[in-house]
C-alpha cells in the first residue's frame, strides 16, 4: 500500500468522481480543493481502535475533519498530534475529528501510536473500498473537511499548515 501512494503521488494529476487529487509539486507541502457545490460525503460505518463503529452519517450536525493518515509518514504524525488536541478544545463546540489509518499492517502500529500521543478522535482502518468511495484517494495526508450538513467543504492533499486548518475548522464551527 505504502508503494501505491508513492507511485500515486508521484504519477500526476487527475480527477476521479467529484473529488480532485492531484500531486504536489516539488517543493509543494499541501494543496486546497474547494467543492462548490458541496457534495454529500460518501457513508462509512467501520469499527475504531475500540470496536465501537463509527458512522460517518452519525455525526450529521456536527463539522467533521476526516483525515486520511499512517504512522510511518512524519507529516500525518504532527497532523494526528494536532488533530487530537484540537478535537479536545472544540468538541464541545460541534467539532468530531476522525482518523482513517492507511497502515498496511492495521491496527498492530496504529493501537500503541494511539495510545502513547493519547489520540482524543476515533480512528478507523482504511480500505479500498472505502478509499474509491471518497474518489481514490492517494495522497497522504489528505483532510476533508465536512459541513454540519454532511457536504465535503473542503479537501486538503498533503500536510495543511496548523494555522490554515484551525481557520477553517473555527470558521466553519462559527456557521450556524
Amino acid at each position: 500500500m505504502a508503494r501505491q501512494w508513492l507511485e500515486a503521488c508521484l504519477a500526476g494529476p487527475a480527477r476521479l468522481g467529484e473529488f480532485v487529487l492531484a500531486t504536489l509539486p516539488p517543493g509543494q507541502r499541501q494543496r486546497a480543493v474547494s467543492h462548490a457545490p458541496r457534495q454529500l460525503a460518501p457513508d462509512f460505518a467501520l469499527p475504531d481502535a475500540l470496536g465501537r463503529t463509527v458512522q460517518l452519517s452519525a455525526l450529521g450536525g456536527r463539522v467533521v475533519v476526516l483525515n486520511f493518515w499512517a504512522t510511518w509518514w512524519p507529516p500525518c504524525r504532527v497532523e494526528t498530534l494536532l488533530l487530537a488536541q484540537w478535537q479536545r478544545e472544540y468538541e464541545a463546540r460541534g467539532l468530531s475529528v476522525v482518523g482513517v489509518s492507511a497502515d498496511e499492517a492495521g491496527w498492530e502500529p496504529v493501537r500503541p501510536f494511539l495510545a502513547e500521543h493519547r489520540v482524543s478522535y476515533s480512528v478507523v482502518l482504511g480500505n479500498e473500498v472505502l478509499y474509491q468511495s471518497f474518489g481514490g484517494l492517494r495522497s497522504l495526508p489528505t483532510t476533508l473537511i465536512i459541513d454540519r450538513e454532511g457536504r465535503v467543504a473542503a479537501t486538503y492533499l498533503g500536510a495543511v499548515p496548523a494555522a490554515t486548518l484551525r481557520g477553517v475548522i473555527g470558521a466553519m464551527l462559527a456557521a450556524e
